[in-house]
């Protein structure tokens, strides 16, 4: 024999009740539809303003090393470079009122000499745009095959001067490629070049 179901204690019911009236007015209204926005903040969110000026060289010279240090800052995205048609030289003064007019807040500027031996001499010299004075530079030698690493040590120095942290420009990346059936170890810059 089974036992009769005993009626529900009335405050159940008008639970019952309650979560019932709420249901159908929850089904009659229309659905919300959520907006979303993201504020992104953090690296690109405040570019330093820079110039990394055209590098004179004197003699044959196969690898833009300015270019390679403007690349690596602009992929850094802590950096916003600003546009400069001027060469300056690593031993020059830059034209610090033009600068400021452009909105640099910090120049570059350097050399790239053949030697006699074949390998390249390079010079290099950060300027504060602001106060107008010289934060310091580095000379190195070189070979032609590590005239883009060159170019990622000075990016490297730059980094670390403006912004207190250490580069990765100069970093390699060592991966196993296969080709052939035949497994190979690769180096490349951090860019992907060499």
């Amino acid at each position: 024999m089974i036992p009769a179901a005993e009626p529900l204690a009335p405050p159940v019911r008008a639970r019952r009740r309650m979560l019932v009236a709420g249901l159908a007015v929850a089904a009659g209204q229309p659905l919300a539809r959520a907006q979303m926005r993201i504020d992104v903040a953090g690296v690109g969110a405040t570019q330093y303003p820079i110039s990394i000026a055209r590098f004179p060289v004197e003699g044959r010279v196969p690898v833009d090393v300015a270019a390679v240090v403007r690349a690596d800052l602009a992929r850094s995205g802590a950096f916003r470079l600003i546009d400069t048609a001027a060469a300056l030289s690593e031993t020059g003064s830059p034209d610090f009122g033009d600068l400021r007019g452009k909105g640099a807040d910090a120049v570059a500027g350097g050399s790239v000499t053949r030697l006699a031996d074949g390998r390249y001499d390079i010079r290099f010299r950060l300027h504060d745009v602001i106060r107008a004075n010289p934060l310091g530079g580095e000379a190195f030698v070189a070979s032609e095959a590590d005239l883009r690493y060159a170019g990622h040590r000075i990016a490297d120095w730059i980094h670390e001067k403006l912004t207190g942290e250490r580069g990765i420009f100069a970093t390699r990346i060592v991966f196993v490629s296969r080709s052939a059936g035949r497994y190979r170890l690769d180096v490349a810059d951090w860019d992907g070049e060499n």
